[in-house]
């Protein structure tokens, strides 16, 4: 659905945002910030996130519009809805 979520790069963008912001503030331990994308190549079910979540096991959720994505840190592993 247009309109709903927020694009990838938007999403991205904001936490690069408040990410800077913690390293400007002299938080401990924010010394060496970097960014790394990813994408359907990388196993991304979809290239837009519409949601974005993490567990307390630390792996990262991913709801996409072609199924929810688990990201373990270093690959996808795609969940699909099967009808039935």
């Amino acid at each position: 659905m247009a309109g709903r979520g927020l694009p990838h790069r938007v999403f991205t963008a904001i936490i690069g945002l408040l990410v800077a912001q913690l390293a400007c503030a002299g938080v401990p331990g924010v010394i060496d910030v970097r960014f790394r994308t990813y994408s359907t190549g990388d196993g991304l079910s979809q290239a837009t996130a519409m949601a974005m979540a993490q567990d307390n096991t630390g792996f990262l959720w991913i709801g996409t519009q072609d199924g929810l994505n688990r990201f373990d840190g270093y690959g996808f592993k795609v969940y699909k809805h099967v009808r039935g």
